[in-house]
């Protein structure tokens, strides 16, 4: 798993790790790879599990936002050498890490995400996520992006609101206890009064997606009982992510 750092001593692990990487293995000029930008960088660790040991973090990359706000990863590295509880020999953690800490995030290209951890109780007789807990996920991520587009001020105003006519979903892996789960959301097949939700859960544990669905909004008038078309302000809030 990764997670942000906490304090400094975790940050001097991750410079320690680039140091192993970048200077001692592949010969990197030290100038080169301190290029003085670690002050305005968010930086992470990951470790091979969930004891989240400082000495046990075996790979570390940290985020650079440039002048246009564009979030960068950057540094991606990860130890060979860190000793860690698994039963997968060195080289082939190296390959198994390496690969994970460079594929792209599957949430790239949606531009809502919540983060919730899972809870105990989630858990059904099977000891994996119950799958009615993905709809409540969907629903989480599904609010939020109503309040993002602008859609909740809308019709706490007295304007129509959003009615949610289908949902679906498709399980692709089972999630269990201890994980984070990370839901997003985009938008598609924008028309005069409804949309398409698209949402992903991915898995921080599994580092994989464990679900996909979608879900048909409707705008509606609550006061006359009848559909109505998107307000102006909502469709501009869609256009705009």
């Amino acid at each position: 798993m990764a997670r942000p750092i906490r304090g400094e001593a975790e940050f001097e692990r991750c410079l320690a790790i680039r140091h192993e990487v970048f200077i001692e293995e592949q010969q990197i000029e030290e100038h080169l790879e301190l290029d003085g930008l670690d002050a305005e960088c968010t930086y992470f660790l990951a470790w091979a599990d969930y004891e989240q040991e400082i000495s046990g973090a075996i790979g570390t990359a940290r985020l650079w936002f440039d002048s246009n706000g564009i979030a960068k990863a950057q540094r991606a590295s990860a130890s060979i050498f860190t000793p860690t509880p698994t039963s997968v020999l060195a080289p082939h953690r190296w390959v198994r890490y390496r690969a994970r800490m460079s594929e792209p995030d599957p949430l790239a290209d949606y531009p809502v995400v919540v983060e919730v951890p899972v809870a105990w109780g989630d858990l059904d007789a099977f000891q994996h996520v119950n799958n009615t807990r993905y709809f409540r996920w969907f629903e989480d991520v599904r609010i939020a992006t109503f309040v993002r587009i602008g859609w909740m001020a809308v019709m706490e105003a007295g304007g129509p609101g959003p009615i949610l006519a289908r949902t679906s979903c498709t399980f692709r892996a089972p999630v269990t206890f201890p994980d984070t789960v990370r839901t997003g959301c985009r938008i598609t097949e924008l028309s005069e009064d409804r949309f398409t939700m698209l949402y992903r859960v991915v898995s921080d544990r599994l580092g994989s997606v464990v679900a996909e669905g979608d879900g048909r909004i409707i705008s509606f008038d609550y006061s006359l009982g009848a559909k109505a078309p998107l307000p102006p302000e909502v469709r501009s809030g869609i256009e705009s992510l």
